[in-house]
């Protein structure tokens, strides 16, 4: 098996290492588990049935409590384990332990209750269970002392699945299957060596489960397992929350199981010991064959969650994705990459550049919706003043046009240039690689030209909307107009609102704020996030330059800077000149062959993560 694997080797090898490989690591061990476990459960069957026809219907109707007492185990063992695997994935391992250690004393707890209701109420128990009253000396007997393993039965479950789930399927088979092939050996032993009957049956199955439930123990001790403490236990509202939404499906699906056994048994006692002792034996059957497939599945549980959200209302700054933020941040989730809309594989959009460009977006601009307000006294337009509200406003609008943002050639932009850079011809080669140098004419051309390459550089402003007179003939008492700023990552909401006052310089236009909101975090470019986002757009669209880039225009992806510092803005889609200029026209439009590519790169993407 080899040196045992840190948390951070462990991590590696869960993200990493290839999903086939992957697969066999986690559902080979598994299956030989339960293969192992439903052959001891056939040898205390194959045992017990020496005794006679009633002590292996018996053992058949005790084994209906046993699923019962699994199902608790599974249910504190998904439950935690679902939440331990998220919280590896993001590195969050304090967290992990403790769920780690609340889930096992939680099922702890929960086997001792089992134990001592059931020594109570043994009789009833027995009879609810299906058992005659044939059956019923030899179920006392054997349910009498499996009781007893309850509480370690259960916490076994919750171990096993927890080592699964931290990819540590191997010591989860070494638990299991040792207590298994001791029970196969002290089956005989006790029956028939010591004569102890049925009950022989039973001691051998509580002695071996827990020597399983040490095994397991010892397996959280190893690597970069996590460790069992009880100082971590955490009884948090959230905790078991979380344990509840992992673990209800599989105790209702075990449970259900178990009460529909009861039922079968209960009408087949009318029928005789016989009937119910062979519904046993085929039990046992159905089993092992059901642990092959149930193992091959669970060697498919992923390290991470993948989470689809959508949202509506974007254009209009719906609350479709804020409260998708909201859900996340109450539930503890968040995510190691986020993929959302922005950039694409496009052409032409670099000077010089004659590949198609993959851009993915790694900020986006703020947004400032600014008003600009002047007040008259109003009147009639035949005797107007030497300064109409309206005019007051234009001159206001022509000097804010005339004093562009200062230009900012550096983070999101100046990795762009530095990437597309070295494609391009000679000349803006030079340009490009020396930015320090030739940023003044970035910069001159952008104030001259304007456009996506200024856009890219400096905070711009667009004057959309002017309100003035209802009359055509009337000086209005009051004069609005409206424009549309959005932030460069250099900038704010406040800084600009300063920079427009200075250029204003006029104390009869108030401007203030109808909205707003500040430009977002640029997210990380050399760390393997970035990477696999990266890597999924190169090998979707082969020849292609993926390039970090700023996003000019605002999405819904700035809420979920909230969330993770990985937010890259990218659509699945190479668009051509054409496609790109009816974006929010009447005729928007992509091919079908771009939906089949999209498809390509999210399951790359998905593969990776």
């Amino acid at each position: 098996m080899g040196k045992p694997e840190t948390q951070e080797e462990k991590y590696k090898t869960m993200t990493e290492k290839p999903v086939s490989s992957l697969i066999c690591r986690l559902a080979v061990p598994t299956i030989i588990s339960m293969l192992v476990t439903s052959f001891y459960n056939m040898a205390d069957t194959f045992f017990v049935a020496r005794i006679g026809t009633s002590a292996t219907a018996a053992v058949g109707v005790s084994f209906t409590l046993m699923a019962i007492i699994q199902a608790f185990g599974f249910f504190c063992g998904h439950g935690s384990g679902n939440y331990i695997s998220r919280k590896m994935g993001q590195h969050r391992f304090d967290e992990a332990q403790q769920m780690a250690a609340t889930g096992f004393f939680t099922a702890l707890a929960l086997g001792t209750v089992i134990f001592l209701l059931g020594e109570i109420l043994i009789d009833p128990l027995c009879r609810i269970l299906g058992a005659t009253e044939t059956i019923l000396p030899y179920a006392r007997q054997y349910l009498r002392l499996i009781l007893i393993g309850a509480p370690y039965m259960t916490a076994s479950l919750v171990l096993n699945n927890q080592l699964r789930f931290q990819g540590s399927a191997f010591y989860a088979m070494i638990g299991i299957a040792s207590g298994a092939v001791l029970n196969i050996a002290l089956d005989p032993l006790f029956i028939f060596v010591f004569d102890m009957g049925v009950s022989g049956a039973a001691l051998a199955t509580i002695i071996s489960q827990f020597v399983g439930f040490v095994l397991l123990l010892k397996g959280t001790t190893q690597g970069g397992n996590l460790r069992i403490r009880l100082r971590n236990v955490t009884f948090s509202k959230y905790y078991y929350s979380q344990i509840i939404n992992g673990g209800m499906p599989s105790l209702c699906r075990q449970g259900l199981g178990s009460v529909a056994t009861i039922c079968l048994n209960l009408m087949a006692g009318p029928y005789g010991d016989a009937a119910i002792a062979a519904m046993s034996v085929v039990g046992r059957v159905m089993n092992l064959a059901a642990s092959v497939v149930t193992g091959f599945g669970q060697g498919f549980q992923p390290e991470k969650d993948i989470y689809f959200a959508f949202s509506g209302g974007e254009e209009i700054n719906g609350q479709g994705a804020p409260n998708i933020v909201a859900y996340f941040t109450e539930h503890g989730i968040h995510p190691a990459i986020v993929v959302d809309e922005g950039g694409a594989v496009v052409e032409n959009v670099f000077p010089g550049v004659k590949q198609p460009c993959g851009l993915i977006g790694i900020a986006e601009k703020g947004m400032l919706n600014a008003q600009y307000r002047t007040v008259s006294a109003g009147g009639h337009a035949s005797a107007p003043k030497p300064h109409t509200p309206v005019g007051v406003l234009a001159a206001a609008c022509k000097r804010v046009e005339d004093h562009p943002f200062k230009a900012h050639i550096d983070g999101p932009a100046a990795q762009m240039f530095d990437t597309l850079g070295r494609y391009s011809t000679p000349l803006y080669r030079v340009i490009f690689a020396n930015m320090w140098c030739f940023g003044w004419i970035i910069d001159l051309l952008g104030k001259k030209s304007g456009g996506e390459m200024n856009a890219l550089v400096r905070t711009t402003v667009a004057f959309t909307q002017m309100e003035g007179s209802s009359a055509r003939n009337v000086i209005p008492p009051e004069a609005k107009m409206v424009s549309n700023i959005r932030l460069n990552p250099a900038d704010s909401v406040a800084s600009a609102l300063a920079h427009l006052e200075k250029a204003v310089n006029d104390p009869a236009v108030e401007i203030t704020s109808l909205e707003s909101f500040e430009p977002s975090p640029v997210s990380e470019t050399g760390c393997d996030a970035w990477e696999k986002v990266a890597s999924a757009v190169a090998n979707t669209w082969p020849g292609c330059i993926v390039s970090p880039y700023l996003m000019v225009q605002c999405s819904d992806s700035r809420h979920y800077r909230d969330l993770s510092n990985h937010v890259y803005r990218f659509s699945a889609m190479d668009l051509t000149a054409e496609e790109r200029s009816t974006i929010h026209g009447n005729n928007e439009r992509i091919r079908l062959e771009t939906v089949a590519k999209a498809v390509e790169f999210y399951i790359r993407l998905m593969r990776q993560c």
